[in-house]
C-alpha cells in the first residue's frame, strides 16, 4: 500500500513540475513573434526536427522519456493529448493510399501545435506514445526532418506483459484502441484467443514499423531491441546520441536504466503455458 501512495505522489510532482514548465513556456510563446504569422506553418513543417518513437508499447518507452527529459533542449510527451486512442485503431484500418492524405490531415491537427511550440521555444519534440505508430508515413511526409525509433521488445514477455493486462477483454478504455485486422484479411480473428490476439499484434505492429523504416534514409531512423534499453549503456548512449543528446554521462545513463520504471506487480503477471507459447510460435513465425 505504500508503494502505491508512494507512485501517486512521483506522479504528482510530476504532472506539477510539468504544470509549471508549461506555464513558463506559454509565457514565452505568447511574447511578440520574431516570424511572420502567415509563413509559421509551412517553416514549422520544413525546419523543424521532432523525433517519434514507435512500437506496441509495453517496451521501455517510459523509461526513454525519462532519460530524454533530463536535457532541456527537449520537450517530451509520453501520454500527450489526444493520446489517438481510437484514432490509431482507425489509422492502422486506413493504411491505404486513397486514406493517406485524410490521415495527414488528422495527425496534423493533432500534433502540429505542439511541435510548433516546441520549435518556437527552441527545443526539439520529442514522443514516445506508441498510438503515434500507425502515423509514421504521413509524419514523415508533413515533417521532412524527422525521425524515427523502432523500440520492439521480445515477442514473449511483451505477450505475457498483455496478457496481464488482459488485453482485447474489451472491459477497459484502452481495448478501443487495440488494432484488429483489416476487412480484406484472411485472419480468422475470430476463432483467436486473448494471447493469439495480443501475439498477432506485436507481429503486425513490429512488421509496419520495419517496411517504414526501410523506406527511409539511414539518418532518419534508429533500431534499439528493448532489452538494451535496461541493459547496454553503450548501446543506450548510441540511441541518445541519434537523438542529438551528448550531455549524459555513461556512469548517469548506468544509473538511470538500472532502476525499473512502470514494471507490473509480480502478483499480477500471468505465465505463459506450453500450449499459449506453440499457440503464439504458429503466428510469430
Amino acid at each position: 500500500m505504500l508503494d502505491k501512495y508512494k507512485r501517486l505522489f512521483v506522479r504528482f510532482l510530476h504532472h506539477q513540475r510539468l504544470f509549471f514548465h508549461k506555464e513558463a513556456n506559454n509565457r514565452i510563446l505568447h511574447n511578440q513573434l520574431q516570424i511572420e504569422i502567415d509563413k509559421l506553418y509551412n517553416l514549422v513543417h520544413a525546419r523543424s526536427q521532432p523525433i517519434f518513437v514507435l512500437s506496441t508499447g509495453r517496451c521501455g518507452t517510459k523509461l526513454l522519456s525519462d532519460l530524454v527529459e533530463t536535457d532541456p533542449r527537449f520537450i517530451v510527451t509520453h501520454q500527450p493529448s489526444p493520446e489517438l486512442t481510437h484514432t490509431a485503431w482507425y489509422a492502422h484500418q486506413h493504411s491505404d493510399a486513397n486514406s493517406f492524405h485524410k490521415i495527414t490531415q488528422i495527425i496534423d491537427a493533432c500534433r502540429y501545435e505542439m511541435i510548433r511550440d516546441a520549435w518556437l521555444l527552441e527545443k526539439k519534440y520529442v514522443e514516445t506514445n506508441n498510438r503515434i505508430t500507425f502515423f509514421a508515413p504521413h509524419l514523415a511526409s508533413l515533417f521532412p526532418q524527422s525521425k524515427f525509433i523502432h523500440l520492439q521488445r521480445d515477442p514473449y514477455k511483451f505477450i505475457a506483459s498483455g496478457y496481464s493486462r488482459n488485453w482485447y477483454a474489451y472491459e477497459k478504455l484502452f481495448d478501443e484502441g487495440r488494432i484488429t485486422p483489416t476487412s480484406q484479411s484472411q485472419i480468422p480473428w475470430d476463432q483467436y484467443n486473448q494471447v493469439q490476439k495480443i501475439a498477432w499484434l506485436w507481429k503486425e505492429t513490429n512488421q509496419f514499423i520495419r517496411s517504414f523504416t526501410d523506406s527511409l534514409p539511414d539518418h532518419r531512423h534508429h533500431y534499439l531491441d528493448s532489452k538494451d534499453l535496461y541493459s547496454d549503456v553503450d548501446k543506450v548512449n548510441q540511441l541518445l546520441t541519434f537523438i542529438g543528446i551528448d550531455t549524459i554521462p555513461l556512469s548517469a545513463i548506468q544509473k538511470r536504466i538500472a532502476k525499473p520504471v512502470n514494471a507490473q506487480p509480480r502478483s499480477k503477471k500471468k505465465k505463459l503455458t506450453e500450449l499459449q507459447i506453440d499457440e503464439i510460435n504458429q503466428i510469430i513465425k
